[in-house]
């Protein structure tokens, strides 16, 4: 079985769950100064570092308005060895939902989220 296929049996939703929540048509595309979309040997496309990444450093918004997905949310790749959080806002104004990085992401590396966990 593969990771994803176990983060799937684990989060109780079904496959079909899955596909509707990730093939909606609700992703505000958006130009990012910290990471690129492109092919990815994990899987389809994934999201790339633009420049080197130290634990902490702020990425992207994940979710935008609670309800716009942006392209960290569409193409971010699933690895139970993530390199980035999903983290909800400390901001009282702010509900949705940020990606910080995690652990040292070297440029033009993929960054990957656990999908399971949210901080």
């Amino acid at each position: 079985m593969s990771e994803y296929e176990d983060m799937v049996k684990e989060s109780g939703m079904s496959q079909e769950e899955w596909d509707d929540l990730v093939f909606q048509d609700n992703v505000m595309e958006m130009i990012s100064d910290v990471y690129y979309k492109d092919k990815s040997s994990i899987h389809g496309m994934g999201i790339f570092a633009k420049q080197n990444l130290k634990p902490g450093d702020f990425i992207g918004l994940f979710t935008f308005n609670k309800k716009y997905r942006t392209p960290l949310s569409r193409w971010a790749n699933h690895a139970k060895t993530n390199n980035a959080l999903l983290c909800n806002a400390d901001d009282e104004n702010f509900e949705d939902i940020i990606v910080i990085a995690c652990k040292d992401i070297a440029k033009d590396s993929e960054i990957l989220l656990n999908y399971t966990h949210v901080l």
